[in-house]
């Protein structure tokens, strides 16, 4: 089941972010590994959100390295990449065990380090809000995550959820909706 919930959520990844998506997001050792390649990491941010809000309460950790990738062989699955993006990639997911990091990012440029390890932070912080998330509240963010092209506002999601828009209201701010996406924006 857990399997068909994460595969699930790849392929709507895929989907929803195939512009920016280069090597499909595929699971590359059962449940425990997943690898991909994005054109450049401005929305991995929306990625691992998406992907978290359709696994809870499983979670992923994420090494997320940037530069060149290669393939092994031509027309190569991302499972089969390889070149100093991958190696910072696994360098990243490294550093976020030990760390107990949701997400760790390991770019080749040294001056960006300070700007990595805040939204490491941000990203631990929004671990640490999430995992008191509650069925209804996922309920509702899912809601929301299948209609990524619109804000809904509350009263939609209560008349989609046959709830009150105060129950949405409340459930949202339970979950600390607007400091999640301050953090993210940010």
């Amino acid at each position: 089941a857990v399997f068909q919930l994460v595969a699930g959520a790849l392929n709507e990844v895929n989907r929803r972010f195939d512009d920016v998506v280069v090597g499909n997001l595929i699971l590359t050792q059962g449940i425990d590994e997943l690898s991909g390649v994005l054109h450049h990491p401005a929305r991995i941010l929306e990625i691992l959100d998406l992907l978290n809000i359709r696994i809870w309460p499983h979670r992923f950790r994420f090494g997320v390295g940037h530069g060149l990738v290669e393939p092994l062989a031509p027309n190569a699955p991302s499972g089969r990449l390889d070149g100093p993006g991958f190696h910072l990639a696994a360098a990243a997911l490294e550093r976020a065990r030990a760390r107990d990091l949701p997400f760790a990012l390991e770019l080749p440029d040294a001056q960006h380090q300070p700007v990595c390890r805040a939204a490491e932070a941000i990203g631990r912080l929004t671990r640490i809000l999430t995992d008191e998330w509650t069925p209804p509240t996922l309920q509702i963010l899912r809601c929301m995550a299948d209609n990524p092209d619109r804000d809904l506002t509350q009263a939609e999601l209560g008349d989609k959820l046959s709830k009150s828009q105060q129950a949405i209201s409340k459930a949202l701010r339970r979950a600390h909706h607007e400091d999640l996406q301050l953090a993210e924006r940010a």
